[in-house]
């Protein structure tokens, strides 16, 4: 299991590197993608290292919400910015003419850099 978990951290921190990698080549879409998937890594190595697990997104939300949000091991507005780089990830992957303000990225990309840490701090 700590294999699997340093694995996870290692894949949320390459895919962030992915994500910069992208909006510096103005892959805008690509980016959002990586964003999400470096966070989502990151919180399933966390969920890991509490013996739980998921096999859908949705699952791994809403355990990530029951076990860390509602006892306030992380803020509110952590799991509303991982919420919401879910559903940029799939308005840019899956909606055709996708109206998404790429000018918000910069700040998401600080943001998940911040939430990545947070959650790497919580995992023993």
């Amino acid at each position: 299991m700590i294999d699997l978990i340093k694995y996870r951290i290692d894949k949320s921190k390459q895919t962030f590197e992915d994500a910069i990698y992208n909006y510096d080549g103005q892959k805008y879409s690509t980016c959002l993608n990586r964003l999400y998937y470096s966070a989502y890594y990151a919180v399933t190595a966390l969920l890991l290292s509490k013996n739980l697990s998921a096999k859908t997104h949705k699952g791994v939300r809403q355990l990530f919400n029951q076990y860390f949000i509602k006892e306030e091991l992380i803020s509110e507005e952590e799991s509303i910015l991982f919420t919401q780089l879910f559903d940029l990830r799939q308005e840019s992957d899956y909606e055709d003419f996708s109206e998404i303000d790429y000018s918000i990225i910069p700040e998401l990309i600080q943001k998940t850099k911040s939430f990545i840490s947070t959650i790497n701090g919580l995992i023993i």
